[in-house]
């Protein structure tokens, strides 16, 4: 045999002590290591669920009844930015439709004369989005 062969086995206590600093004495989880653990798989499940829900918020290929998802999906369509999403929720407002969807179909609230005062400012941006739209 060789030198290094009774190397290794002079350090046989070495290698049978290797493992002995992982456990603890008495082999027990404490509670704070409990709530550690506890607080990890909450904070994984709340992860998934926000996930979850965004991912079905923003699937247009399933089948649903909400006027939200229609009017983005309307507007997705049309590639309006988000400040004339925002001008349409408005005029949406201004006529009163339940369905802020509506305004898609009612191109006679886009006219200078049935806009209320407080949009009157976005005249000219109102008549882009009719000819857009329309």
């Amino acid at each position: 045999m060789n030198g290094a062969y009774y190397a290794l086995l002079g350090q046989v206590t070495n290698w049978q002590r290797l493992g002995d600093g992982l456990h603890k004495p008495g082999g027990r989880a404490g509670l704070g290591e409990m709530l550690g653990v506890l607080a990890g798989v909450v904070a994984l499940a709340g992860l998934v669920f926000a996930i979850e829900h965004l991912r079905r918020r923003f699937d247009f290929t399933l089948t649903c009844n909400d006027s939200t998802k229609l009017f983005r999906e309307l507007c997705n369509a049309h590639e309006l930015d988000y400040p004339s999403r925002r001008l349409l929720r408005r005029v949406s407002a201004a006529a009163g439709f339940d369905e802020p969807a509506a305004v898609f179909l009612s191109p006679e609230w886009f006219d200078p004369e049935r806009l209320p005062k407080r949009l009157a400012a976005e005249e000219r941006r109102l008549q882009e989005l009719r000819e857009r739209l329309f």
